[in-house]
């Protein structure tokens, strides 16, 4: 069932998945640069389960900000390559075995992405105890890190983000300036 509320648009490079896409929405066939949006076109951007395949994550976050409303929303949904799991783990990190991820995350580094493109994260999720993978088989080949990981809580991470607007990050460089002067050294 979907809902007509809202203007759908996507991107996506692969035409299969554009011809079935196509149902729910305007999806373009390429990728974001290439779409080429206005600025400000866009109160909420979806990046689930995306950052990790692209070649430069940074030049796609940096045209999202471009594209999206000032206090429009961001969420990025991707594998956490530095989670309890991935360190247990090693190599043997489930999430590793794609080799379609090729930039890979911690929950810190894909923090100061955001932050860096003035994002103010106002959630993070780690979304596993309400999921058909919360289990008992799960849970006990945590044991052996000798297998293959299975899924576990902090494997995947989900920033809920706004966009800063101009006079939110003046007020952010004041606050800082601020807190600068009263240090002692």
């Amino acid at each position: 069932n979907v809902d007509n509320k809202w203007l759908k648009h996507g991107v996506e490079i692969s035409k299969c998945a554009v011809d079935k896409a196509s149902l729910y929405g305007d999806i373009y066939h390429g990728n974001l640069h290439e779409a080429n949006y206005p600025e400000n076109k866009f109160d909420l951007v979806l990046l689930f389960h995306v950052i990790e395949h692209l070649e430069s994550p940074v030049e796609v976050v940096k045209e999202i900000r471009r594209v999206l409303k000032n206090d429009g929303w961001l969420i990025v949904g991707t594998p956490d390559f530095d989670c309890g799991c991935a360190r247990r783990f090693g190599e043997n990190f489930r999430l590793l075995h794609d080799k379609t991820h090729i930039s890979l995350f911690s929950d810190k580094s894909l923090d100061r992405l955001l932050e860096d493109f003035a994002f103010d994260i106002k959630h993070s999720e780690y979304e596993f105890y309400d999921t058909k993978y919360f289990n008992k088989e799960n849970l006990l080949s945590l044991f052996n890190s000798d297998a293959v990981s299975p899924p576990c809580y902090g494997n995947i991470v989900t920033k809920y983000c706004r966009k800063m607007d101009k006079s939110s990050l003046l007020d952010n460089v004041e606050h800082i300036k601020n807190i600068a002067s009263s240090l002692k050294y």
